[in-house]
């Protein structure tokens, strides 16, 4: 680990090395603080933790979404791998999330094709990937796949879908008629109140 950092740490002096515990505080701490390149190192430089928390990755991950930082977010990915940290859900939805923002949405699909038993969350996430990169179609129909799945839409989901099937209005009436669906969906939801 880098010492210089840990003997900087506030509450961390006296200690030579961290215990797995202080090395995740540490973690979450510099997360906080946005402070990616120094929590990439506290995370390369301590002893492999089997019992890293998945809400850590999650932190990484979210700081690496809001950097813009696609390598270290692919990177703190494969660290999860590596070290055979187990997603739950939350982090599932997290790097659906963080594969969307950075455009990759293949790699999105594949985290939630991975995922038992995806929320409406992963599915709004994908969704919203899709719509955000310029693939309304597949907007599109992961947004019907929602639906045969049981998943009623929020806001977002129909947000994403509109902007989708507008822009792909020259489509097929297939197409159209997933927005006409859609839109009786937000109309008989009422999901717009909601939003005043």
């Amino acid at each position: 680990m880098n010492t210089t950092l840990w003997k900087n740490a506030k509450g961390f002096q006296n200690l030579s090395e961290p215990t797995p515990t202080q090395s995740s505080n540490l973690l979450l701490t510099l997360c906080s603080l946005g402070r990616l390149k120094e929590a990439l190192q506290t995370l390369t430089s301590t002893k492999p933790i089997s019992s890293l928390h998945p809400s850590l990755y999650s932190s990484l991950l979210q700081l690496c979404i809001d950097s813009n930082a696609k390598k270290e977010g692919r990177f703190v990915h494969d660290h999860l791998l590596r070290n055979g940290a187990v997603p739950d859900l939350c982090l599932n939805n997290k790097l659906i999330n963080f594969y969307s923002r950075i455009g990759d949405v293949v790699a999105a699909r594949g985290q939630f094709d991975e995922m038992t038993l995806p929320n409406v969350v992963s599915w709004i996430a994908l969704i919203s990937g899709y719509s955000r990169n310029g693939y309304p179609k597949e907007a599109l129909e992961v947004f019907l796949e929602m639906r045969r799945s049981g998943f009623r839409g929020n806001q977002f989901a129909f947000g994403s879908v509109l902007r989708s099937a507008l822009v792909d209005f020259h489509s097929s009436a297939g197409r159209l008629r997933m927005l006409g669906a859609c839109l009786r969906e937000c109309r008989t939801g009422m999901w717009f109140l909601g939003m005043w």
